[in-house]
């Protein structure tokens, strides 16, 4: 990612999360490595550790970052490159309907627990 693209970023993603100054270099290669995964369509095991820091980490920083709609906000503001927004919209939506049908299926088996209790 280049300085600007990044500068964006930083910009309107600080509207909602914090990004602090002293952990800049962390915040952008956070935003590398979800990059990398959103629009490379790439696992993040496959995350070189060295060039990004742990995986799971990112995934899981990401994973809020969608919940909290830090990606729509980049998204609607233009602060990603519009070839990214796409895929990154759809990695979001994707996301979001796995953790619906996850806590479907919780439900669903709260209920059935019940019922033989």
């Amino acid at each position: 990612m280049r300085d600007e693209e990044w500068a964006a970023i930083r910009s309107v993603a600080s509207e909602i999360v914090l990004l602090r100054a002293v952990h800049d270099g962390n915040d952008r290669r956070f935003v590398n490595a979800a990059l990398s995964v959103m629009v490379g369509n790439c696992y993040w095991m496959s995350l070189p550790p060295e060039q990004f820091g742990d995986w799971k980490s990112n995934r899981s920083r990401n994973d809020r970052w969608i919940e909290r709609g830090v990606w729509a906000h980049l998204v609607e503001r233009g602060a990603v490159a519009e070839e990214w927004s796409r895929k990154i919209a759809e990695r979001s939506d994707r996301h979001r309907r796995q953790k619906q049908r996850r806590a479907t299926r919780r439900r669903v088996k709260l209920l059935d627990d019940d019922r033989w209790e």
